[in-house]
């Protein structure tokens, strides 16, 4: 991927785009809503930019540095590539994330980071058995009211983050509150 880049001023996430990454990339797709069906299900997935190197761009603005393996990781390129497999009959040469990392009060510059990544084929079926497996959940959930919890350490599993977690039996109950 492109190198690190420090910049003296904050600059706008749009400005740094337009300065930074758009000059190195050919749009072949722009926002490419490709929607797939799993087991009663659909995925759907929203790819920012599909270029002309057939490469998956995923753009992000963060507060805070990207960890250096964040797209090796990213169970989202994982869902790329097998949104574009299914669209397009092959997986993509490569999927990227493309953060721009704003400035904060301790460190006043902001900065690019892109990070390119490839997925296999056992990397995507693993990620499909497994979106099977929650689109599975997410049917019988909705056919009989009954739907698994959060993880009781998640964030989403809070006062502050749920509208349901003071009466939700997952929620304030499971804490004893």
């Amino acid at each position: 991927g492109a190198p690190r880049r420090v910049y003296t001023d904050a600059g706008t996430p749009v400005r740094l785009f337009a300065t930074v990454s758009a000059p190195h990339v050919q749009p072949v797709a722009v926002e490419q809503r490709v929607t797939s069906p799993t087991d009663g299900k659909s995925i759907v997935c929203v790819s920012d930019l599909v270029d002309d190197k057939d490469t998956v761009w995923d753009y992000k603005t963060k507060g805070k540095s990207p960890s250096a393996d964040e797209a090796r990781n990213s169970d989202q390129l994982t869902a790329y590539t097998a949104a574009h497999d299914f669209a397009f009959g092959r997986p993509p040469s490569a999927v990227a994330l493309d953060f721009f990392v704003r400035p904060s009060k301790t460190k006043p510059t902001g900065f690019h980071d892109a990070q390119k990544s490839t997925r296999n084929a056992e990397q995507v079926s693993v990620w499909l058995d497994d979106a099977r497996a929650v689109a599975s959940q997410m049917k019988h959930g909705e056919e009989t009211g009954l739907f698994p919890f959060a993880a009781a350490d998640s964030w989403a599993c809070s006062a502050k983050f749920c509208g349901a977690w003071k009466f939700c039996p997952g929620g304030a109950k499971r804490h004893g509150l």
